[in-house]
């Protein structure tokens, strides 16, 4: 390697490595706001959904309006009309928006679960006699379709573990972004 690349690779990571740093504090914060207060995150990015309906709903407005669609302008009209009422929605009553949104989540969740258990129970019971991993499957199966239950049984609690377990992820993640970034300060200072 020349000294010309050596010393561009260098400039990369002495830039990069503060960037990581810093979006690996980021997502800490997030992690343990995720986890400490999962009902505020879960709003939070609702309204981020909000945000992004509103957004969007205004670009398909003007898409319409200048005839840069692709498609059938009244069709763009109604959407972002309909988009713009979501957002509006959204931030009249974002608790209620969160609610719904989580409770859809997870009833979603639930009917694959239940979905799949079902589906490994039925595959357990083909293999019966010709498979010496039907046990699993069978457990499996169980598991899931009990898993299922209990979401449909609580989506709002399962819908804020789910929460605290995105903001354990999101912690985990972070320090090995922060553990990265040293590395990579390290490794530009070496060079």
């Amino acid at each position: 390697m020349t000294t010309v690349e050596g010393g561009a690779i260098r400039e990369i990571l002495h830039g990069a490595w503060w960037v990581m740093l810093l979006r690996g504090i980021l997502a800490i914060i997030l992690g343990l706001f995720a986890f400490f207060k999962p009902a505020c995150m879960l709003i939070g990015i609702v309204q981020v959904m909000g945000v992004f309906f509103l957004l969007d709903g205004v670009l398909l407005i003007i898409s319409a309006i200048t005839g840069h669609t692709g498609g059938s302008r009244w069709l763009a009209l109604l959407g972002g009309i309909f988009y713009i009422l979501a957002g509006i929605a959204i931030f009249s009553s974002p608790l209620l928006s969160a609610l719904v949104t989580q409770a859809f989540v997870i009833y979603l969740m639930a009917f694959f679960v239940l979905v799949t258990g079902i589906m490994r129970i039925a595959t357990a019971m083909r293999l019966w006699k010709t498979s010496d991993h039907k046990w699993l499957l069978l457990v499996e199966g169980i598991i899931g379709i009990i898993f299922a239950v209990i979401l449909i049984q609580s989506p709002i609690v399962s819908a804020v573990v789910l929460m605290q377990i995105v903001g354990v992820i999101a912690v985990v993640l972070a320090i090995t972004m922060i553990i990265m970034a040293f590395g990579l300060r390290k490794l530009a200072q070496t060079m």
